[in-house]
């Protein structure tokens, strides 16, 4: 037996050994320098140790040995190698000396304060193919997120591998050291909040096969000052790109089906923007706050503009809705106080509630053919606003519709209104000629 214990002390400084004397059996492992939480066919880290450059393994192997009473020894029982998909949080903590890590193709989550105050850590090399997250959102719970390189000081370098299909939710965020990010053309998905915060993020060039941007995907990335979206893209999260206030102009690729809420609110330096061909839906708030934005370019695809869209876009000069445009929300357009020209399609048939409040410099304005009804405030305060034709489509003036346009001196209601709503021109203190087709 003095031999047998020799053995198992030479095996200890070799492999992660689990001894059980009683039961007549022991585990080791290999690489013995983690220990493993094992489930379903594979296994997560839960410690260990990383430094210089340093990979996460990919695999590990299970030895299993039983103690035979004629050999009076233990023997090999088994062996088995599981992939390594997981990592915990706090598994790699204060590894002060790790430089640069790898992670490996097999890894699927890496939970939140993994690498807690690796302070030296300059570089991650993400290979894993399929990670669904690295570190935790708990934001729908009100808890926060929590990253898994909190406290990495020095991280810089991101490089993602050529067989990458998903950048993870959560990954990089508020990693404010790292200034750009190539994305490679294997990537379908940049996940959730995977860089929001990125504060010294300045440039980020996607690749050929994103489908889709997550919720806050780029959120607050505030020297973001260049990106371009591909026509793979079809989907732009949430506030994928909300508060990046660097950005000078974005041009939306031609398989974008919906702009998410607030995808692009608060870019204050936003001056330009452009629609691709298959944009149906621009998502509530999405370019709301933009004061810098002078000038939307439409397609004939987009259906319908949501509330609050282009709320406070406070340097728009001119907007021309296409006739593809069925409906526009509440406070669309509102706070547009340099808009002096706008052109509303024939397709649409509700100007939404305060659409255009306070388009102070809208001096022409054409309403289209469809029209049905002018909502609720929906041209309140358009000072400049000297004449309008109402036309005949239009059955109903919502209250308020026109008050407070104090240079409205001219309106031709059309031949089918039936419903003039309470004070819709009231304050239009210079309002001269009204001329009616249709006695109400």
């Amino acid at each position: 037996m003095k031999r047998l214990f020799q053995n198992l002390l030479l095996l200890g400084s070799l492999f992660l050994i689990s001894f059980s004397a009683a039961a007549g059996y022991y585990y080791k492992y290999s690489p013995a320098r983690f220990s493993y939480n094992f489930r379903n066919n594979e296994a997560d880290i839960k410690t260990g140790s990383l430094s210089g450059k340093d990979s996460i393994p990919s695999y590990v192997t299970s030895y299993f040995y039983v103690y035979d009473n004629k050999k009076d020894d233990y023997v090999l029982e088994d062996v088995e190698t599981v992939p390594i998909t997981g990592v915990w949080g706090y598994a790699f903590k204060n590894c002060t000396n790790l430089t640069e890590v790898t992670i490996p193709s097999t890894i699927r989550y890496i939970s939140h304060d993994a690498f807690l105050d690796c302070t030296n850590l300059t570089t991650v090399n993400l290979n894993a193919e399929n990670c669904y997250y690295i570190g935790i959102n708990e934001n729908y719970a009100g808890r926060g997120i929590f990253s898994a390189f909190s406290g990495c000081t020095s991280l810089k370098n991101v490089n993602i591998g050529k067989n990458v299909k998903r950048i993870p939710a959560v990954s990089f965020y508020e990693c404010d050291g790292i200034t750009s990010i190539t994305i490679p053309d294997s990537v379908l998905e940049i996940g959730e909040d995977a860089f929001n915060g990125c504060n010294n993020l300045s440039s980020v060039s996607l690749g050929n096969s994103v489908e889709i941007i997550g919720i806050n995907a780029f959120y607050d990335c505030v020297s973001l000052n260049s990106i371009n979206i591909p026509n793979s893209v079809t989907e732009i999260g949430d506030h994928a790109f909300c508060g990046c206030s660097s950005l000078p102009s974005i041009i939306i690729g031609n398989s974008v089906k919906t702009i998410g809420v607030s995808a692009f609110s608060n870019c204050s330096n936003l001056a330009s923007v452009t629609l691709g061909n298959s944009v149906k839906t621009i998502g509530v708030s999405a370019f709301s706050n933009c004061s810098n934005l002078a000038s939307v370019t439409f397609d004939n695809s987009v259906e319908t503009i949501e509330q609050a869209a282009f709320y406070d876009c406070r340097k728009l000069e001119y907007i021309t809705i296409p006739n593809s445009v069925t409906s526009i929300g509440k406070r669309a357009f509102s706070g547009c106080n340099s808009m002096n020209s706008a052109t509303i399609g024939d397709s649409v048939i509700e100007i939404g509630e305060f659409a255009f409040e306070y388009c102070w410099g809208l001096i022409n304005i054409s309403i289209g053919k469809s029209v049905t009804t002018i909502g609720t405030g929906a041209f309140s305060g358009c000072h400049g606003l000297i004449s309008i034709e109402i036309p005949e489509s239009v059955t109903t003036i919502g209250i308020g519709a026109f008050n407070f346009c104090r240079n409205l001196s001219k309106i031709v209601l059309g031949n089918y209104i039936n419903t003039i709503n309470t004070l819709a021109f009231t304050d239009c203190t210079n309002l001269k000629e009204v001329t009616s087709l249709n006695p109400i």
